[in-house]
């Protein structure tokens, strides 16, 4: 009866944990759009869900960065915009982005296409997918360096931008701050130059402001620059 008891013992011992890794849910799903173009990388696109602009389960973390990598590979980006740089088409690591570097807005490139040859990936990719590769595309311009300079900085302390860690109250909103025609309650036009001399010495452009100085290393500055811009 011992040994009895002993043998089912073993055999229940064997039974092996079962775990789900993945689960199938909205993201898994194609996402389309309207194209822009006609031209489709392979085959017919597959019917899929509207491209929500909210990008819901959208980050930018490094697991979703490193997936995203693949992905450009595998969508053969490289063969028109090389490695970030640009060939045939337009370079992804300066600070000229035609049609936006928001995430919502490279999310429309990527899946609608845009005129002059960029192809619409609509139902080729799922939504999980189109997440990674946004988020890989916005960090070969430093967009995503230069959100992590900005959370990680005092500027949280007084200023907010919405879907990040940045909750300040004190000083203005800056979740759509690329799209307002003037810096410092209109003290000198939103171009790219005098928002760097905003951020590094406010006193001399607008004195008396609140605003204080900050100081940034060059290549921070020039991330949070590019990510500035984006806050559409």
């Amino acid at each position: 009866m011992k040994r009895r008891a002993l043998a089912i013992l073993a055999v229940l011992a064997c039974k092996r944990e079962q775990r789900t890794f993945t689960e199938p849910g909205p993201g898994a799903r194609p996402v389309s759009a309207a194209p822009n173009l006609s031209l489709a990388p392979g085959g017919p696109p597959l019917p899929g869900m509207a491209l929500d602009p909210a990008l819901p389960g959208y980050a930018e973390t490094a697991q979703a960065i490193s997936f995203g990598k693949q992905l450009y590979t595998w969508s053969n980006c490289v063969g028109c915009h090389a490695h970030g740089g640009g060939a045939i088409g337009p370079p992804l690591m300066d600070a000229h982005w035609i049609y936006g570097s928001a995430p919502a807005e490279v999310a429309t490139s990527i899946i609608a296409g845009r005129p002059m040859g960029m192809p619409s990936y609509r139902g080729k990719l799922a939504g999980t997918q189109l997440d990674r590769l946004v988020a890989y595309v916005r960090s070969l311009g430093g967009l995503v360096r230069g959100r992590a300079v900005l959370t990680g900085s005092p500027c949280v302390l007084c200023h907010a931008v919405a879907g990040t860690l940045a909750g300040g109250r004190l000083g203005p909103d800056l979740t759509h701050l690329a799209s307002r025609a003037t810096l410092g309650a209109g003290a000198l036009p939103n171009t790219r130059g005098n928002l760097a001399g905003w951020l590094l010495d406010p006193q001399s452009v607008k004195p008396g402001a609140h605003m204080p100085a900050t100081a940034l290393a060059a290549a921070d500055l020039h991330a949070l620059l590019a990510y500035l811009e984006g806050l559409r």
